[in-house]
């Protein structure tokens, strides 16, 4: 299997593609990630007083695991955790409001290329 076959296979049948306009500075070409609130505060333009707003939980790369179900559903935990802290990659991005405001967002992705080279390496995809 090529790298554009494994691609294609994804987008038809494992993933949908998503698009997070929050995360500007971040190229999202081939990966499956999400981001989350981390918090921050909320203007507004009654007053000069800062809003706290509280983060959300983080979620999981619920993307990684329908592709690793279909390509190795045998995995051990131990294989898992070792080509989760290999692959992932994270990052944080802020977003201001017009009245002083800002609240940060955290991101987490993994490469497409990357996998698709560990699950060859791994013996998975052929």
């Amino acid at each position: 299997m090529t790298y554009e076959e494994f691609l294609f296979h994804l987008k038809e049948n494992l993933i949908s593609p998503w698009n997070d306009w929050r995360i500007s500075s971040h190229d999202k070409k081939d990966e499956i990630w999400v981001s989350w609130s981390l918090g921050g505060t909320h203007g507004n333009c009654y007053d000069r007083e800062l809003i706290s707003v509280s983060g959300d939980v983080e979620p999981d790369l619920t993307d990684l695991d329908l592709i690793l179900e279909y390509y190795c559903p045998n995995i051990s935990f131990l294989q898992y955790k070792t080509m989760y802290n290999k692959l992932l990659h994270r990052g944080t991005d802020c977003s201001g409001d017009y009245y002083g405001g800002s609240i940060t967002y955290g991101y987490k992705y993994i490469n497409l290329e990357e996998l698709f080279e560990w699950l060859k390496e791994k013996g998975h995809i052929d």
